[in-house]
């Protein structure tokens, strides 16, 4: 709560651009007037709520998909194939287990 009352609740254009990565009071004023920044009037002046900045900030950060290798799941075909385990098949070992299946059948016939 103490918090609350050390930072102001309402800032200036020119303070709002200050706080966004030093961006001019002209492009805080365009992104108002887009309605992608929300402003308050109280009496003859305007400002922005500092939790806008926040929420501004917070819709704008973007996360980089990391280029780790992803997962191969298996199918339900496969996971019967493996009787019920989970464990990752190559399409290699596929293949193989496809041809040593096809060569018993022939040899039982």
């Amino acid at each position: 709560m103490e918090d609350l009352f050390q930072r102001q609740l309402v800032v200036t254009y020119a303070e709002a651009g200050k706080i966004l990565m030093g961006i001019s009071e002209r492009t805080v004023r365009r992104l108002v007037a887009k309605g992608d920044l929300p402003f308050i009037k109280i009496g003859g002046r305007v400002g922005i709520p500092y939790e806008a900045l926040c929420n501004y900030v917070s819709s704008k950060t973007q996360f980089v998909e990391s280029k780790q290798r992803r997962k191969r799941y298996l199918t339900a075909d496969q996971i019967a194939h493996t009787g019920g385990s989970r464990t990752l098949i190559t399409p290699a070992d596929r293949l193989a287990e496809l041809v040593k299946l096809a060569t018993s059948k022939k040899q039982k016939a």
